[in-house]
């Protein structure tokens, strides 16, 4: 399924092949005294294969290497902050049709998880920005 991040670039990716890249990545990192370059490849390869900007995935690699209180917190801050400088202020009206379905499903999803308990670690770690 491809999305659109408000830059207009398709990311032609599924939940699942994006955790697997993240995880393979952050792997080839921990063992990156042996493999230097094997981080960097695979970090190249999933961003053109997917589509997937470079420092975007660069981020989330290093968002999931923390741990979820760090993380949530990190994330929290990034949106307080994009708000506060006024990224969200002049969004493209194609380009934020998708960003604001984006920003809706992560909501209906922390709805969903408030009401009825995570459906899995991923929903119980984002439960915690909210509350």
């Amino acid at each position: 399924m491809a999305e659109h991040d408000n830059t207009g670039v398709v990311c032609d990716i599924d939940e699942a092949t994006l955790k697997t890249i993240v995880k393979n990545i952050r792997n080839a990192k921990e063992r990156a005294s042996e493999h230097t370059s094997e981080a960097g490849s695979l970090t190249k390869t999933a961003c053109e294969q997917h589509n997937i900007p470079k420092a975007v995935l660069t981020g989330l690699t290093k968002l999931a290497k923390m741990d979820p209180t760090q993380a949530e917190a990190h994330i929290a801050a990034n949106l307080k902050l994009w708000h506060m400088y006024g990224l969200f202020d002049h969004v493209d009206i194609f380009v934020g049709d998708q960003m604001v379905e984006t920003l809706e499903d992560i909501l209906a999803k922390l709805t969903n998880t408030q009401h009825n308990g995570p459906a899995d670690e991923d929903a119980e770690a984002l439960a915690g920005m909210v509350a």
